[in-house]
């Protein structure tokens, strides 16, 4: 198999769908040129629990099949792999990352879990540039995959490279919200550049790695004591109590190893990144018109500095009424009881 320099590789699953026919040609559009390939990881198999199944996902599953080879007609970069987990691949996976160990195929809250592994694994490049399918990009910067390529060159302590996130303030101000990792401690820039900050964890929503450094750099993840807690709720979702979020693990193990994130707005305008939390009707009504904005710079005062889309360029009123911790819960609830041990037994 030919091995690439530099790979787009994007992880999406059945439920993407609802978007995907805006989000990633958004994202071909803005990476496609820098990446000597773009690999797309579907993910078919469906927990059993939560926001990651649904009763619509053979539909969804059908309709993304089809618009993905329909898309991958039309551009000789894309090639689309369906997450294999089949025991030779998966020990693959395991040896290049987990130094043989047991790999569970979801997190504990049912999430994506393998099949990020298996996406920096089937991409067989060098370089990767890896994102959800539903991530949105501004600055539309032609060099920022290179710029990002020195950094992670020029300094072996740089495990991660990320797009600034969320549209930056034009003085280069960094708000709170972005200033802050997750251990509150107030994140600083990194070495020269203006717009960049060194950070102590990373995100699989979106992240550019050298995969040499990370197999032998982070080589042999670890994984993590989950808690009491959190295996008896990955008792009753149905779920393997094995593993912590990806991106968890990942940034444990990166801080155990001393290494870091930069997030990095890059030369000229760069790039910058936005997360769309919800996905609500109005959401999907809207998204043609962000997409647009997005690309074109037309940004609201109130979504400079956040780095998920807020309700200065989209209503979510709704979506965030439904999502609510008390909705969350009673989804749970009715999950367990009804589905998971009444029906079983019944």
């Amino acid at each position: 198999m030919k091995k690439f320099q530099t790979s787009l590789q994007v992880n999406i699953y059945p439920l993407d769908i609802c978007h995907l026919k805006e989000t990633l040609p958004h994202q071909i559009r803005v990476f496609g040129d820098q990446v000597d390939s773009i690999c797309i990881v579907l993910d078919t198999k469906p927990s059993l629990s939560g926001r990651y199944g649904s009763e619509f996902y053979s539909d969804c599953l059908l309709e993304i099949r089809c618009y993905l080879n329909e898309l991958s007609g039309h551009n000789n970069k894309i090639v689309v792999k369906e997450v294999d987990y089949s025991a030779q691949t998966k020990q693959g996976v395991s040896d290049l990352f987990f130094g043989g160990k047991y790999i569970p195929e979801k997190a504990w809250d049912g999430g994506p879990f393998y099949s990020y592994f298996y996406g920096l694994y089937i991409s067989n490049s060098e370089y990767v540039l890896h994102m959800d399918g539903d991530m949105l990009f501004g600055g539309g910067s032609s060099t920022w995959i290179s710029e990002a390529k020195k950094i992670i060159d020029d300094d072996v302590k740089v495990a991660f490279v990320c797009p600034w996130p969320g549209p930056p303030f034009k003085n280069g101000f960094i708000s709170e919200k972005v200033s802050n990792t997750f251990e509150g401690t107030p994140a600083k820039n990194y070495k020269t550049h203006p717009l960049s900050i060194v950070q102590d964890h990373v995100s699989t929503r979106i992240f550019f790695a050298k995969t040499s450094r990370l197999v032998v750099d982070l080589g042999a993840l670890g994984f993590y004591p989950l808690g009491v807690l959190r295996k008896f709720k990955a008792y009753l979702l149905g779920n393997e109590g094995v593993a912590l979020e990806a991106e968890s693990l990942l940034s444990l193990n990166m801080r155990e190893k001393n290494k870091i994130r930069v997030d990095y707005l890059g030369e000229n305008s760069g790039v910058w990144s936005l997360h769309p939390v919800y996905r609500s009707a109005e959401y999907i009504a809207a998204l043609p018109i962000i997409i647009r904005n997005v690309e074109l710079g037309e940004i609201p005062a109130g979504q400079i500095g956040d780095y998920n889309l807020n309700d200065s360029m989209v209503d979510l009123k709704s979506a965030k009424k439904n999502a609510s911790k008390l909705s969350r819960i009673l989804k749970q609830i009715n999950f367990v009881l009804f589905k998971r041990f009444f029906i079983k037994r019944n």
